[in-house]
């Protein structure tokens, strides 16, 4: 049951969710929401997580709920630095949860809202660590236990890499999060089948404009594609604007599988021309074109590794930015916490939708929102769409 309890340091009214007492409300996706927690054990033992609640239309699918708990326990075994970390997961009063490191900062949507684009300098610190964290996620060790004699599992593809995957510590820490459509790699084949792009209902599984083209074409996916997705990040951060901006629409669609972008370069000229043309690589509509491994693309960065103040200077950043956030998200918790607060002697279903924007990345909820009332629009449209190109590329090639 979900109860009503005292329990945060800062005497914030907080809701018992089992063994987690969850605080203020971080943010909503299509499938979850999050919330801040306190993990509590014995001898007043306290940890501070994020909590990942299903939102209630999807618990009664079964199928969904076994895919989300098999995701999370593969998540939960990428332990890395550079990876938001998978601390624990269950299903409590049918709710499916995962209890995830919380980290003190903003996510690089909220960041780049706010700035518009950021230094090379800064740019190259993202490409590396996110690249580290990557090569860490395909091709774990054999310690990290991924691999599984049962199944041939070797790694895990993100597939939904995005400015609001991807957060910023006030230390200046930078962290891959929300491996919740993340994908399995068997050793038995290179590729793995993705789900379709476009859920039961309409919706569309990740992020348009960030989607490289094998996986528009719902075709198998490795961790090329992820690399694809990094490279939209990266010619986003340092130019301002998207390779391909748009929603799911046949014309965004259409720029995507043919490679239509500015060179990077032309769009940032302070950079070095040799990294805006690692970025422009990384955006190959051909993955054999595009580094074969995130080690390898590692390689093609180490002469742009930068100074260790740019941590420092990106923490400072990131601390402004995250005062801001408290703050705002400060007014809302009561409204947040009031909707999983028992009424009339009930206890509402834990993980219903909230009325507030989340404090961190709330432009970016704003602007999901709109596209995914866009997206619902196209979704038939687009999918007939990107049938007919791939028949057209298919008898092209014979």
């Amino acid at each position: 049951m979900v109860a009503e309890a005292q329990g945060s340091s800062s005497n914030v009214r907080a809701v018992d969710f089992g063994p987690y007492k969850i605080v203020r409300r971080l943010g909503i996706g299509g499938m979850a929401e999050t919330f801040e927690a306190l993990r509590c054990g014995p001898e007043d033992f306290t940890q501070r997580v994020c909590l990942k609640l299903v939102l209630s239309e999807f618990r009664e699918d079964k199928e969904f709920v076994r895919l989300f708990q098999r995701e999370a326990r593969l998540a939960a075994k990428l332990r890395h630095g550079n990876i938001v970390g998978v601390l624990d997961f269950g299903s409590i009063d049918d709710t499916p949860y995962m209890a995830l490191e919380l980290v003190d900062g903003v996510d690089l949507l909220t960041l780049l809202v706010a700035e518009g684009k950021l230094p090379f300098d800064y740019v190259a610190r993202l490409a590396i660590d996110i690249a580290k964290g990557l090569d860490h996620a395909h091709s774990p060790p054999a310690s990290a236990g991924i691999d599984d004699s049962s199944t041939g599992l070797q790694g895990i593809v993100h597939r939904d890499l995005s400015p609001s995957n991807i957060m910023l510590s006030q230390r200046g820490e930078i962290m891959l999060a929300d491996f919740g459509v993340a994908k399995a790699m068997s050793g038995a084949s290179r590729f793995e089948a993705p789900p379709s792009v476009i859920l039961p209902d309409g919706r569309v599984r990740g992020k348009v404009p960030y989607m490289s083209p094998e996986q528009l074409r719902n075709e198998p996916l490795d961790g090329r594609s992820d690399l694809f997705a990094l490279g939209v990040v990266l010619y986003e951060a340092l130019s301002g604007e998207r390779p391909f901006d748009g929603g799911f629409d046949p014309a965004t669609i259409m720029k995507i599988l043919q490679g239509e972008h500015i060179p990077l370069h032309e769009l940032a000229r302070e950079a070095p021309p040799e990294f805006c043309a690692i970025v422009d690589n990384l955006l190959a509509t051909d993955r054999d074109a595009r580094p074969s491994t995130a080690g390898e693309l590692l390689e093609q960065l180490d002469d742009f590794a930068p100074s260790p103040r740019v941590q420092r200077e990106l923490g400072a950043m990131v601390c402004k930015l995250h005062d801001c956030s408290s703050r705002r998200g400060d007014l809302e918790d009561e409204d947040a916490l009031a909707q999983l607060r028992p009424r009339g002697g009930d206890a509402p279903a834990s993980g219903s939708r909230m009325k507030s924007e989340p404090p961190f990345g709330a432009a970016g909820q704003a602007a999901d929102a709109t596209q995914n009332h866009n997206l619902q629009r196209w979704a038939l449209v687009a999918v007939a769409f990107v049938a007919v190109v791939a028949g057209i590329v298919a008898f092209a090639m014979q």
